[in-house]
């Protein structure tokens, strides 16, 4: 099946991750990919060399029709993968207008509004040429499904490549009990409230349980810098290099830092629609603790996957944590194959290929 990816997305988000993993994994499936990408954007920069054909586009604007319409008589895909609304506007008037006819196909990553009759009126009119819906989530199914009924949905899961997320057997176990917060400087990624949540567990910590725990934030900055950090840790009385450690440079080997950790603590305070991080975690063996966002206690399909803290106050939260941090670092290496191996055949991009070839047919 040849199938046209088309991209709007100008940042490395979720969305475009997702876009890309769809790509690579119907690609396994033995089907001829083409990605259409912003110029210089973060997909096309992260397309190259990877062996999926692409032609790029200024922009999804109205003035860019007929290059897209010079795209889809070059290329002559059975199937087009909107994975935003310019794209969607675009294949639309060209379907409209009848100069293509093949299958569009709208991937909706993020959360969808679902109040109101003008809401369901612009979703259906928007989606009027659109003849599957695939999502990530559950939750994102119901919402489509009480706007636009008469549009198939389909699930499925963001994969990931496993070749390299995996447990890599070979990390040292830390001495004393670790968790880390992986994920850009961002309020929205709950770094003021994952510290807040881990001051509690410090505070209740007894000495005839071992050394202490270590929180290892790992992210780039974004929206927080560095110092912006620094000041929540030590707002919180804790005590930077001691209890905690902060890296906001480049990790070289993500696999093997997550593979060392006894816990993930996804601490998201909005959107996780597609939990990326949470499924490398898994993949790498690592349990995780999560906030319930978005869709991420769908990704806690297997019970040693990890728990989620939603509806607790910062107490009842950190003692969820404690136990799941300590149930981990007493884990032997077993334990640990075992949750890569169970997150390898549910969140591959094998797994995800498979599901979009049958979703999308």
């Amino acid at each position: 099946m040849k199938i046209l990816h088309l991209l709007s997305n100008r940042w490395n988000s979720a969305i475009t991750e997702y876009a890309l993993s769809a790509a690579h994994s119907l690609k396994l499936r033995g089907g001829e990919q083409i990605f259409c990408p912003i110029i210089g954007s973060p997909a096309e920069r992260r397309l190259t060399g990877q062996g999926l054909v692409t032609s790029s586009l200024p922009s999804f604007g109205l003035k860019h029709l007929g290059k897209l319409s010079k795209i889809l008589r070059h290329h002559n895909p059975q199937v087009v993968i909107c994975y935003g609304g310019p794209e969607l506007s675009l294949i639309s008037l060209l379907r409209a207008s009848g100069l293509w006819q093949g299958k569009i196909v709208r991937f909706r990553g993020q959360n969808i509004e679902e109040k109101g009759v003008f809401s369901r009126f612009k979703y259906r009119i928007s989606h009027r040429f659109v003849s599957k819906v695939v999502v990530p989530s559950l939750k994102m199914q119901q919402k489509h499904r009480a706007l636009a009924p008469h549009i198939s949905c389909e699930r499925v899961i963001l994969g990931c490549p496993t070749h390299t997320y995996r447990f890599v057997g070979e990390v040292a176990k830390n001495h004393a009990p670790s968790m880390v917060l992986l994920g850009r400087l961002d309020p929205v990624k709950g770094h003021d409230q994952a510290l807040a949540i881990f001051t509690e567990l410090v505070k209740g910590w007894k000495a005839s349980q071992g050394p202490h725990p270590i929180l290892h934030i790992i992210g780039e900055p974004a929206n927080l810098s560095r110092e912006d950090i620094s000041r929540l840790i030590a707002k919180h009385n804790l005590i930077e290099g001691k209890h905690v450690l902060l890296t906001t440079e480049r990790i070289a080997d993500i696999p093997a830092c997550l593979s060392g950790a006894d816990l993930g603590l996804i601490s998201s305070l909005d959107s996780e629609v597609i939990c990326r991080v949470a499924e490398e975690f898994l993949l790498c063996g690592t349990p995780v603790l999560v906030s319930g966002v978005g869709s991420l206690e769908e990704v806690l399909i297997e019970g040693s996957f990890g728990k989620s803290y939603k509806g607790m106050d910062h107490h009842a939260a950190a003692g969820l944590l404690e136990r799941l941090v300590i149930q981990s670092h007493h884990e032997d290496v077993a334990a640990k194959i075992n949750r890569s191996q169970l997150a390898q055949r549910l969140f591959s991009w094998e797994t995800m290929g498979l599901q979009l070839e049958q979703s999308i047919r």
